[in-house]
C-alpha cells in the first residue's frame, strides 16, 4: 500500500503512429489506458474508446513508448518506482475541408477507465490549419489538477504549422481526475492529434 505524495509516470521517449493512408476518409478517437511497470515499460493497453482503424497504429505506438516510472512514498516513508497507469487520446482529423462531412464509423466506448487516470469528459478537435500544406501528427502532455483542468502542456512531438491549432482546443479538455486511494491528485496524460491533409478537387 503506498500514500501520498505521488508522482506520476512521464513519458521519456516514443514514436508516434504514422498517419493512415489517403483511402482512410475518415476521422477518429482512440482513448487508451496504458499500464506502465517499475521499469517504466508499457506491459498491457486497454482499449477505451475506438474508432477503426486507428487503434492498431496506436496501439503499436504507445507499446514502444518508454516511461520514467511513477514513484510513491511507501508506508516506511521510502519512495519506490511503482506500476501505474497512463491515459493516452488519439484524435485524427478527416482528410476533409475544415467543418465539412465526414464518413467511416462513430467513435465507440468499449470500457470504463480505472480511477487512477484522468478521463476526458469535455473534448474539443482543432480545425485543419488554412495555410497547412501536408498532414502531420502532433503530441503534448498534460498536467491535470484534481479538479480535472489542464494546468500545463508540454510539446512532446511538435510542427510549427499545426501546434498553435492543437494547443488552442487541447487547454478547454476537461477531465474527471485521476484518484489515489480514492482522492483526487495531479496526474499527467498524453494527447496527440493526426491532422490527415484534406482530399481537394482540382
Amino acid at each position: 500500500m503506498f500514500r501520498a505524495p505521488f508522482t506520476p509516470a512521464k513519458l521519456i521517449r516514443g514514436d508516434l503512429p504514422t498517419l493512415l493512408p489517403p483511402t482512410v476518409v475518415a476521422g477518429g478517437q482512440v482513448l487508451i489506458e496504458a499500464l506502465i511497470d517499475q521499469s517504466g515499460r508499457p506491459v498491457r493497453t486497454t482499449i477505451l474508446r475506438t474508432t477503426p482503424p486507428y487503434e492498431q497504429a496506436v496501439t503499436a505506438a504507445v507499446m514502444r513508448w518508454q516511461f520514467e516510472p511513477a514513484r510513491a512514498v511507501q508506508e516506511d516513508g521510502t519512495q519506490a518506482a511503482i506500476a501505474s497507469k497512463v491515459l493516452v487520446a488519439a484524435i485524427f482529423k478527416p482528410p476533409t475541408f475544415p467543418d465539412g462531412p465526414t464518413l467511416g464509423e462513430a467513435p465507440k466506448d468499449l470500457g470504463a477507465p480505472s480511477p487512477d487516470v484522468p478521463y476526458p469528459t469535455s473534448i474539443a478537435v482543432p480545425p485543419y490549419p488554412p495555410l497547412a500544406l501536408a498532414g502531420s501528427v502532433v503530441m503534448f502532455e498534460l498536467v491535470i489538477d484534481e479538479r480535472g483542468s489542464v494546468t500545463r502542456l508540454r510539446p512532446i512531438s511538435s510542427d510549427p504549422g499545426f501546434d498553435s491549432a492543437a494547443m488552442d482546443v487541447v487547454w478547454s479538455w476537461k477531465f474527471r481526475p485521476a484518484t489515489v486511494n480514492g482522492k483526487p491528485v495531479r496526474s499527467v496524460a498524453y494527447v496527440l492529434f493526426g491532422f490527415n491533409q484534406p482530399v481537394t478537387i482540382q
